[in-house]
């Protein structure tokens, strides 16, 4: 038998300890949180660990990363939440949106209000399986000074029972 120490290759050790950092951090929350929150939090590190690994996020790229988060939060105020407008653009509030109000297999699409979100996506008067829309929209002119004219007509269907609703 040998004496000399076993060596163990550098790429082995660095994702054992990559992994075991991850490990330690969700092992520091207290086991006194709430359930829910303890799955957010340990799912919410264990992406941003994942995400990290995966394109080897340099220092630079980091530190970057941190800044564009400060310069965000300094644009806040009483009145303007540009983390909101941040959610929307990564396409997080849709997403929030979707998960909590699913919607039956064959129901419309819904749209959004200008509050809920700054996303239009299709509208429930637009046909995803013909690609148009069946509201008939005249936009304005030079003769006609006034506001758009939108006229429609058609039968708004329970998405379980196929009834009018």
């Amino acid at each position: 038998m040998s004496t000399e120490p076993r060596t163990v290759p550098s790429a082995i050790t660095a994702a054992a300890t990559e992994q075991r950092i991850t490990a330690e951090v969700i092992d520091r929350i207290a086991p006194s949180t709430d359930p829910r929150l303890r799955r957010i939090i340990t799912s919410l590190i264990t992406h941003l660990h994942g995400f990290v690994r995966d394109v080897e996020l340099t220092e630079s790229e980091w530190f970057a990363a941190i800044q564009f988060l400060t310069r965000t939060g300094q644009k806040c105020s009483d009145e303007r939440q540009e983390f909101i407008l941040l959610s929307d653009v990564l396409g997080i509030s849709m997403l929030v949106d979707a998960v909590n109000h699913r919607q039956p297999s064959g129901a419309t699409e819904k749209s959004r209000s200008k509050e809920s979100s700054s996303w239009a996506g299709f509208t429930p008067f637009h046909s995803h399986a013909a690609g148009t829309s069946f509201a008939a929209w005249q936009p304005p002119n030079e003769s006609r000074k006034r506001s758009t004219t939108l006229a429609f007509s058609r039968t708004v269907l329970d998405a379980v029972t196929k009834c009018a609703v």
